[in-house]
């Protein structure tokens, strides 16, 4: 006997017999149990921020709205939405690739008349492959279509379509995938909101529904922060959220399967008083919910957090409003809310009273939903990024952000940022492996309550032991203890529940 893990047998009686999701590497690996009963490795990655890309050679914005950014999932490829101030401010598109997480910019195009482009929003429309830009254009609301050829845009003639000739005071747009239709929701003149179907054929030439009033009798605040909307796939409507009289949230869900939207206003406790500051909402495709952000107004103007349930009777059921109470998320501006799918979680992303912009996760399980305590600082203060435009770019399992520097200079520039991402919770641990297993495959896991002491090595005894969202085991505390070290290769499990 040469150590103290010599007094026990391998597992110590606990040794239990799991099929492997994706490889086990090796023995000595942490893993984990899902729900289907098979077992992962612990795996994850760090969150990241990349060198910012400036896309303009000098300003990118004219005043009005924020800059927009949308992804061809087809050609791989962002078109960017700006004001160029380099062109009498005209409504103007740019197309990016990205390699790791640099960019590559093509030339600046033109899309509407210089001036006047107040309000306006660049979404990817799926089914014909090509992106779709709203706008009010002067006193009139209009529609644009274009496509990208590597990072050459063309914006395709005669697809200007007049939407209505009257002005409106927001413009925003979400691509419904379940009708494969855009949809177009804005403040009209008289502060109502009106969305309109936006239908593109295989030309490329737009067409509109008439107009839908989604907001009833209730007036629509005027500000670019207090509109936005999701798709749902599930339900196959979108979910739009709005301020209304009085600073008043409001949710209305749009149905734009017919050859005009219909919808239906929904009533939400959380937001019936004069806290709803705006904020933007995103969609969990995993556990089907919608997760509003918002800045609150009822609770010291941090950022708070919901989780919306849409069922098939157009109603929906409401989680309970979580806040968020760091010091950087007081006075949230300029919020984008999207789902990483390889993260798991809702990502929001924000520019702070103190004017850095930074990005915070968000888990969802049925109705209740945590939040990472931990912000990720995408650009400092010194900086002071606005106006921004964020996406999720699927291939490279990072958001891309298009923004422009308010610091006297305005260049536009477009970075990328990555959260952490691991599939370890604070409850899924299940044990360490005994040896290597092959994705499908069968083997053992000493689980918790044994005694593990195949594949480890270089522990110190007596030293409390704790998993990693990378996979490791180290001394370092996290959410997750392992055990205690009863030599350099043998660590006790502890049970916990």
């Amino acid at each position: 006997m040469t150590n103290l893990s010599d007094l026990f047998p391998a597992g110590a009686g606990k040794q239990v017999s799991f099929t492997a999701s994706g490889n086990v590497t090796s023995s000595g690996k942490p893993v984990v149990l899902n729900s289907d009963g098979t077992v992962s490795e612990v795996s994850g990655s760090a969150s990241s921020v990349g060198s910012p890309d400036q896309f303009t050679p000098t300003t990118a914005y004219g005043g009005g709205g924020p800059q927009s950014v949308c992804y061809d999932t087809t050609n791989d490829v962002f078109i960017i939405a700006f004001k160029d101030a380099n062109n009498s401010n005209a409504l103007s598109v740019i197309a990016a690739t990205l390699s790791g997480t640099n960019f590559t910019f093509g030339a600046v195009v033109a899309v509407g008349f210089p001036a006047n482009t107040d309000t306006y929003d660049i979404v990817f429309d799926s089914l014909r492959n090509c992106f779709v830009v709203v706008c009010q254009e002067h006193s009139n609301l209009k529609c644009y279509t274009g496509t990208v050829s590597g990072t050459v845009i063309t914006v395709n003639s005669g697809s200007a379509l007049v939407v209505s000739s009257a002005t409106y005071g927001l413009v925003k747009a979400v691509f419904d995938s379940t009708n494969n239709k855009t949809l177009l929701f804005c403040r009209d003149s008289s502060s109502k909101g009106q969305c309109f179907a936006i239908s593109v054929d295989v030309s490329y030439a737009p067409s509109a529904s008439s107009a839908y009033n989604f907001s009833g009798t209730d007036n629509v605040d005027n500000s670019f922060i207090a509109l936005r909307g999701v798709h749902d796939p599930d339900q196959g409507v979108v979910l739009l959220s709005y301020r209304g009289p009085s600073v008043v949230g409001y949710l209305s869900l749009v149905d734009c399967s017919g050859a005009t939207p219909t919808g239906t206003l929904l009533t939400n406790s959380a937001w019936s008083s004069s806290g709803f500051g705006g904020g933007d909402i995103g969609y969990d495709t995993v556990n089907n919910k919608c997760v509003i952000t918002v800045y609150d107004a009822d609770n010291s103007n941090y950022l708070s957090y919901q989780v919306v349930t849409i069922d098939s009777s157009s109603s929906a059921t409401f989680g309970t409003k979580v806040t968020q109470s760091a010091a950087n998320s007081q006075w949230p501006d300029m919020q984008y809310t999207d789902y990483d799918p390889t993260a798991a979680v809702t990502v929001c992303s924000w520019t702070s009273n103190n004017l850095g912009t930074y990005a915070q996760k968000a888990t969802v399980s049925g109705t209740t939903l945590t939040i990472d305590s931990t912000l990720l600082e995408i650009v400092n203060s010194t900086l002071i990024a606005q106006q921004q435009g964020v996406v999720y770019d699927p291939d490279t399992s990072q958001f891309v952000m298009a923004y422009y520097n308010y610091d006297g200079t305005d260049e536009g520039y477009a970075k990328t940022f990555k959260v952490e991402t691991t599939n370890l919770t604070s409850t899924n641990f299940l044990g360490i492996s005994d040896a290597a297993i092959s994705s499908a495959a069968t083997g053992n896991i000493t689980i918790k309550g044994g005694i593990a002491s195949t594949g480890l090595s270089s522990l110190t005894p007596a030293s409390d032991y704790y998993v990693q969202n990378d996979g490791t085991i180290t001394t370092v505390s996290s959410d997750v203890k392992a055990g205690k070290a009863l030599s350099a290769t043998a660590i006790n499990l502890e049970y916990q529940s």
